[in-house]
């Protein structure tokens, strides 16, 4: 009979890859409102992992609540949420957004409200970019 594994058996990882992580810069870690925000950075130009998570409110209900994210004046992504309730702030689902080797020197990151939503000093950010070779 064969002997049962443990519960903190440890698997091999052979054949997984090496991490290439170069840096990991953290913008914002719990900034508070209102948006907008910016960041400059400095890349060396390898893939970026940037992580981005934040909350909204609404005087208007049900509304679709969004966070726009922009990466040198280009809208690369979004964090939103539904919110059903007047006046109350809502946490965005956070979002892992990736841009592809972007040139190597300086980045700005810019948070903005969609038309309609509201941010203030009760709100909170957060972003932090992991650049990868």
């Amino acid at each position: 009979m064969a002997a049962k594994p443990t519960p903190l058996e440890l698997v091999p990882a052979a054949g997984l890859a090496v991490s290439g992580i170069t840096k990991v810069t953290s913008l914002f870690v719990n900034h508070p409102g209102p948006l907008p925000i910016t960041k400059a950075f400095i890349s060396s130009g390898g893939n970026l992992l940037i992580f981005v998570s934040g909350s909204l409110w609404t005087s208007r209900q049900p509304r679709l609540m969004v966070m726009n994210i922009e990466l040198d004046g280009n809208k690369i992504g979004t964090c939103q949420e539904w919110s059903n309730v007047n006046t109350s702030h809502e946490a965005l689902v956070p979002v892992l957004l990736t841009v592809p080797s972007p040139a190597p020197g300086n980045h700005v990151i810019e948070l903005t409200v969609a038309s309609g939503d509201n941010s203030d000093i009760n709100d909170y950010y957060n972003v932090t970019v992991v650049e990868i070779k």
